[in-house]
């Protein structure tokens, strides 16, 4: 059961775009602003944070426990993301949630993910994402996955591209 990486980083996509349209100092939405002392060369940093859900996302994939196709649901029960705008024009992005996640073969549980990235202020950026996911059907069986990803980029060349995958079925029918 992979879940896909792309569906998660179009979320993160969403979120950065979307954090822009955040500007309520009081909501569970933030938006802040540093002032720059007088005589300062760089720009004011801003901040913003978000606390809304991203919609649910469908995917097909093999369960390793059956070797069947599945659909997947992803199903966010919490989530927040945060994206600051540094003085130099640097950007950073990080976000984490809690999802729930279901089968159409019976499998449920939750998992974890976290991302971030960074740049371009300077000609370094850089990109991480982790996800943990444990799904159960009831019969013993389970489904473990993880994914960790990691990739620099410095004068526009991937000096580091990392991606892990463990997804397994463990215990018996």
């Amino acid at each position: 059961m992979r879940p896909s990486l792309a569906a998660v980083a179009v979320v993160g996509t969403v979120f950065v775009v979307g954090c822009a349209q955040t500007s309520s100092p009081t909501s569970p939405s933030s938006s802040a602003s540093s002032a720059v002392p007088a005589g300062s060369s760089l720009a004011a940093a801003t901040s913003e944070t978000s606390h809304t859900l991203p919609p649910d996302e469908v995917d097909t994939d093999i369960n390793p426990c059956t070797g069947d196709p599945t659909d997947i649901t992803f199903h966010y029960l919490q989530f927040v993301s945060h994206s600051t705008e540094d003085g130099a024009g640097g950007l950073h992005f990080e976000a984490s949630g809690v999802l729930e996640v279901t089968t159409d073969d019976g499998f449920s549980g939750r998992g974890q993910l976290r991302t971030r990235s960074s740049g371009p202020a300077s000609d370094v950026s850089q990109e991480a994402f982790g996800l943990s996911v444990t799904l159960g059907n009831g019969t013993g069986q389970r489904v473990v996955v993880h994914i960790v990803g990691h990739l620099v980029i410095v004068d526009g060349v991937p000096i580091v591209d990392l991606e892990i995958e463990s997804i397994e079925c463990q215990g018996k029918p």
